[in-house]
């Protein structure tokens, strides 16, 4: 796996008013890389479907590659356990065929990137970006593929 500031699986933490700098990548949120969780976690998680918590006021810049990389994240209404285990929610659709996206929508809000090659994402969906700045990257944001919202109102930013 990649360096980073911040490395986050655990992705329903908050993510509030950090400066990042120096790294091969600033925030990153791999959660594709172990789909099904690490350690006493292993087969308990979907990280790559958690929704996340609070990402606000953030700052990356001067990182090698990436600044802001969220990676693979499509987050999902998880009905979880009191340690955090995932009972039921991972799958794209419920059981009667709806998007199982979460609803509103995630937001990365004040977020402000620069001097990166790189600021983005493979493939994202249901998470909104607000007030997103980037500055002087080699490529201001990289994003392959999303989805329609499930909430059916919020834009990509």
């Amino acid at each position: 796996l990649q360096g980073a500031g911040i490395y986050m699986i655990g992705m329903t933490n908050d993510v509030l008013y950090n400066r990042i700098a120096g790294y091969e990548h600033g925030l990153y949120t791999p959660g594709s890389a172990f789909p099904n969780g690490q350690g006493y976690a292993w087969g308990k998680v979907c990280p790559q479907f958690t929704p996340f918590g609070a990402i606000r006021g953030n700052v990356n810049h001067d990182n090698e590659r990436y600044g802001l990389y969220l990676d693979n994240q499509y987050p999902r209404n998880l009905d979880r356990d009191e340690n955090g285990f995932v009972q039921s929610g991972c799958p794209e659709f419920t059981s009667d065929g709806k998007d199982n996206g979460v609803s509103p929508a995630n937001v990365v809000e004040d977020e402000f990137d620069y001097h990166n090659i790189f600021v983005g994402v493979y493939s994202l969906g249901d998470v909104s970006f607000v007030r997103f700045v980037s500055l002087n990257n080699a490529h201001s944001f990289y994003w392959k593929t999303s989805k329609n919202f499930a909430d059916g109102v919020s834009h990509h930013f």
